[in-house]
């Protein structure tokens, strides 16, 4: 049978699916972003950053001037911020109207994670944080994001990722499948 029916069946009849862009120079980025948006028709891109924090705004506004304000865009920072590092520059990057801020600080700090919630108006996700529903019980517990990326694998396949999202939306927290 299908998956949908074997879990509850169908829920949605279609998914919006952003395109990653990979950290590279800032115009790299950009012809990138503008390839996928105008030759690949994608409404939504995500871009990896986080190892050269120095240079993220720039790769940024680079993407947002080449792709236009109406392309949303969210920024996966890969655990690669320290505490300082994120609170000045994520501030920085809001003015560009960001869709998402994705896990900025280690996966164990979930304490500093809480803290950039309350400092940012962007949502927050968590995704290395989550590797099981008791990972889901503690970001819940610190309020440590706004919404929680679970992958299949990692949480060890389809039922416990469904109790994870469970326990998340319970919660009243948004639940992203990676």
């Amino acid at each position: 049978v299908p998956l949908s029916i074997l879990i509850g069946g169908t829920y949605r009849n279609k998914v919006e699916v952003r395109q990653s862009i990979g950290m590279d120079k800032p115009e790299v980025m950009a012809e990138k972003a503008k390839y996928f948006v105008e030759k690949k028709g994608f409404q939504s891109l995500k871009l990896k950053l986080g190892i050269d924090p120095a240079h993220d705004v720039v790769r940024i506004a680079a993407v947002k001037e080449a792709v236009g304000p109406n392309i949303p865009i969210s920024v996966d920072l890969n655990t690669g911020y320290s505490r300082t590092t994120a609170r000045t520059l994520l501030k920085r990057m809001e003015e560009y109207h960001l869709t998402m801020i994705e896990q900025p600080l280690r996966e164990w700090d979930l304490k500093g994670m809480a803290e950039l919630r309350q400092l940012l108006r962007t949502p927050l996700m968590v995704d290395e944080s989550v590797t099981d529903w008791h990972d889901v019980v503690a970001i819940i517990r610190e309020r440590a994001a706004d919404v929680i990326n679970i992958k299949i694998q990692k949480l060890g396949g389809i039922f416990p990722s469904l109790k994870a999202a469970a326990i998340a939306e319970g919660a009243g927290f948004s639940v992203c499948v990676g």
